[in-house]
């Protein structure tokens, strides 16, 4: 199945991170911020080709297809892992003459879903719930010598097509209150900034009354789907 691609500009083109892509993102990642790093099992799906499959799935044939996979996997694997990283997007930026310069990490939040899905199951929601539904952006990087170009939103906008295409509810991260840039970019491409105490209300994906909150001493970002009213 066609990997996703796109220009932007004449001389960067994003597109999904392949295993040659690694000890750059490696690299890049940390960036981001304290802690963020390209973490193993998504390495792995990357090296072995099964990040975004199921994401390919949703793009290039429907949302069911992609949620009938995921579905799949959660059945027939002991572990929910591999369901989660088939919903595992790693992006790069490349440019024709320095090659990579930019990179985002963006996936369903594993820790944060596995503490309510089968409570969500067992009051309705579908085994999927969660999966399906959030996506965090753990990373957007840049380059020092290739900032200003507009590469950070175009990762960002690309990442959000896809999850968004793919019928994904929500897309949120975390930011430090001390890095103002990051709250002027985030908005400024359409997400909400939410202050220190706010929380974000998921009953619509779990069913059940689940708050997220941020980690302490970071701020919460989000931007939902917008679903267009028929008729």
């Amino acid at each position: 199945m066609t990997s996703l691609a796109w220009g932007h500009g004449p001389h960067i083109r994003i597109r999904q991170a392949v295993s040659e892509d690694l000890p750059i993102v490696r690299e890049l990642a940390p960036l981001a911020g304290d802690g963020v790093e390209l973490e193993k099992p998504l390495a792995d799906a990357v090296t072995e080709g099964y990040a975004a499959a199921g994401l390919l799935i949703g793009v290039h044939e429907s949302v069911s297809a992609f949620h009938d996979l995921i579905l799949s996997l959660l059945e027939k694997s002991p572990s929910p892992v591999l369901a989660y990283m088939h919903s595992a997007l790693v992006l790069v930026a490349e440019h024709d003459r320095e090659g990579v310069v930019g990179t985002l990490l963006a996936y369903p939040p594993l820790r944060f879903v596995e503490q309510f899905r089968e409570v969500a199951v067992i009051h309705g929601a579908s085994p999927s719930a969660g999966i399906v539904d959030l996506v965090k952006v753990k990373a957007v990087v840049v380059a020092e010598p290739t900032r200003g170009g507009r590469i950070g939103s175009e990762l960002l906008r690309r990442c959000r097509q896809v999850f968004f295409g793919c019928g994904y509810r929500l897309m949120y991260g975390q930011i430090e209150p001390t890095q103002p840039h990051l709250v002027k970019f985030y908005r400024k491409r359409g997400f909400t900034v939410l202050g220190a105490d706010e929380s974000i209300p998921l009953w619509p994906v779990f069913g059940i009354n689940v708050h997220m909150r941020a980690e302490q001493g970071q701020r919460l970002f989000m931007r939902e789907r917008v679903v267009l009213a028929r008729g």
